[in-house]
């Protein structure tokens, strides 16, 4: 949401915990009033763009599936009948070594944390310097180009070593039960088939788990013990992504991010593949930055700016609840689509000029 800070527009004196009452004559689902009467999507309309979402997903692990098997002829020795990624798997074995919890834990984590550094690099030049600076075009909340102070920094990358620290430790003391249950063959990858199924329930496990739990941390008496300190980033970078109170990471974040793998149990690459997509996906959703090809992150970043709305991951939960009504009803909503041009979504869809 931009390398910006609204909060410092914002006199001290407001109460963050009655945000839901900052919006005057809103629904008990804090939706204004003139938002309940426009024209809403239907499940179809939702069901297209929340399916589409999760296609964009796996098609690309599709093609680039079939595109290993085109290149395996020339990559491998003809006699081998290993399939390419369990020919690439094997050699991250042969690296890493046979170590399940090895691979499992400090592998996951390692790779997470990889994505995680490499992608807030990149963030904070387009941020700070501007650069590549046609990407610059891209920023969602134009409004907001003032970098946050160097204590707020500070106090950011504390409340994030913490919590990455809590991650590795929930995922020291999940392993007995994953090694239990899980395949003990180190060299073990799925099909694309199993690949896809995995990656499809962990999708509606985390969707369904953090709605709920994102909503309930927004109650007016749980809201400003816990959930308040995400919500000092109105306009966050991306390094935001992870930077909440240690409660709430566990809770919106570490569980429902494996509730899906607690039903499927999937081999550790897997794990490598979905925690590394989906802090590239926080991280995305947290920058600022709507850019080509990608989901849309309109949805969340209104969310931070008005708090009160837009609370999943996907959107079937806020429309059944009714709880993205004043998304719908605002000039936001038209530009929550997947680019397919090189044009920003404001250069599609710009702001109406006020009339004086």
């Amino acid at each position: 949401m931009g390398a910006g800070n609204r909060e410092d527009s914002v006199g001290t004196d407001v109460d963050w915990s009655q945000e839901f009452d900052r919006f005057h004559d809103h629904d008990k689902n804090g939706n204004s009033k003139e938002a309940v009467k426009v024209n809403r999507r239907t499940l179809w309309d939702v069901a297209k763009h929340d399916l589409g979402n999760i296609l964009a997903f796996l098609v690309p692990i599709i093609i680039l599936h079939n595109l290993a098997w085109i290149l395996k002829p020339y990559l491998m020795d003809v006699e081998d009948q290993r399939g390419p990624w369990e020919f690439v798997w094997y050699h991250v074995v042969l690296a890493f070594g046979e170590d399940r919890k090895l691979l499992g834990v400090v592998g996951t984590f390692s790779a997470t944390f990889s994505c995680f550094v490499l992608g807030n690099i990149f963030f904070a030049f387009l941020d700070y310097y501007q650069w590549p600076r046609f990407l610059y075009k891209y920023k969602i909340q134009t409004s907001n180009n003032s970098m946050p102070d160097q204590k707020k920094i500070i106090k950011l990358i504390k409340g994030v070593t913490v919590n990455l620290v809590i991650s590795f430790v929930l995922m020291e003391l999940s392993w007995p039960t994953y090694a239990q249950r899980s395949d003990p063959d180190p060299y073990s990858v799925p099909t694309i088939w199993g690949l896809l199924g995995h990656l499809f329930a962990a999708v509606l496990g985390h969707d369904v788990m953090f709605y709920h739990v994102h909503r309930f941390l927004h109650h007016r008496l749980i809201y400003k013990h816990i959930h308040k300190g995400h919500h000092e980033w109105t306009a966050p970078i991306a390094a935001a992504t992870y930077y909440s109170h240690p409660l709430e990471h566990i809770l919106a974040g570490s569980v429902p991010t494996s509730a899906g793998f607690m039903f499927t149990v999937p081999q550790i690459p897997v794990m490598w593949i979905w925690y590394t997509w989906l802090t590239w996906m926080g991280m995305h959703d947290h920058s600022g930055y709507h850019f080509p090809i990608m989901y849309s992150n309109e949805f969340h970043d209104f969310h931070h700016l008005r708090f009160h709305t837009c609370f999943g991951f996907l959107t079937f939960w806020d429309w059944l609840y009714g709880t993205d009504q004043d998304f719908e009803g605002s000039d936001v909503s038209k530009r929550h689509i997947r680019l397919q041009t090189l044009k920003s979504a404001r250069e599609l869809f710009p702001d109406e000029k006020k009339e004086d």
